[in-house]
């Protein structure tokens, strides 16, 4: 039996909070309606300890891995440990885990233009040139306007197979010399239906499912 292709999101900064919300739906959409293989890739606390009790509402299981870090990380201070002194650090954490598994992995799921993902990325598009990179940029003005246009960051998003929006489209396109692409966010039910939350005769998850379906097909991948 051939074996499934695989969707990785690459997330150092995963909480259990996310796992309901777009960036942990569309992987888990991929593995339950279109036959991949979910992996959520993040760091594990430095402590050793996970846990994932949001888990509860999938009615599939899926596949964490964690990276391995070099240097103390908990999830509650992600901002000082990631975003501050280790920026670096997390960048070289994401390139070693790439040489290991980027043979495995079909399609790259990134949220947000992170600085720590880029060398990570062209290290990824060299081993694996068929593999697919998704950028999903939960953009917001400020961060939009504070990013420099370097040759560094151009190319990074040049590495990306597929850069979504699902705000500010006319603007970031104006700023970027790279195709954009509006996709806007899907609503998942999880199997919980209410009148109140979703008025429509036929509630059968398939916002989120339409929203999938579109980036696969702009990421010309099959299913």
């Amino acid at each position: 039996m051939r074996e499934k292709k695989t969707f990785y999101l690459l997330a150092p900064c995963f909480t259990d909070a996310l796992l309901t919300k777009d960036v942990g739906i569309i992987p888990y959409i991929m593995q339950k309606y279109y036959g991949y293989k979910a992996v959520y890739v993040t760091y594990r606390n430095s402590d050793g300890y996970m846990d994932w009790p949001s888990l509860d509402m999938f009615e599939e299981e899926v596949e964490f891995d964690y990276l391995e870090a070099a240097f103390t990380y908990h999830p509650d201070n992600a901002i000082e440990t990631i975003f501050g002194a280790n920026v670096q650090d997390c960048s070289n954490d994401l390139v070693q885990y790439i040489e290991d598994h980027a043979a495995h992995i079909e399609v790259l799921f990134l949220f947000g233009f992170y600085p720590f993902y880029s060398e990570a990325v062209d290290r990824y598009k060299k081993l694996n040139p068929a593999g697919k990179v998704y950028l999903k940029l939960d953009a917001n003005i400020h961060w939009i306007n504070r990013t420099p246009l370097t040759d560094f960051f151009i190319h990074f998003l040049r590495n990306c197979d597929l850069i979504s929006t699902e705000s500010m489209i006319e603007y970031i396109r104006r700023r970027w010399s790279v195709p954009i692409c509006y996709i806007p966010n899907g609503y998942y039910s999880f199997g919980f239906e209410s009148e109140s939350i979703i008025p429509f005769e036929h509630k059968e998850d398939r916002f989120s499912l339409l929203v999938v379906l579109e980036i696969m097909q702009r990421l010309a991948i099959n299913y």
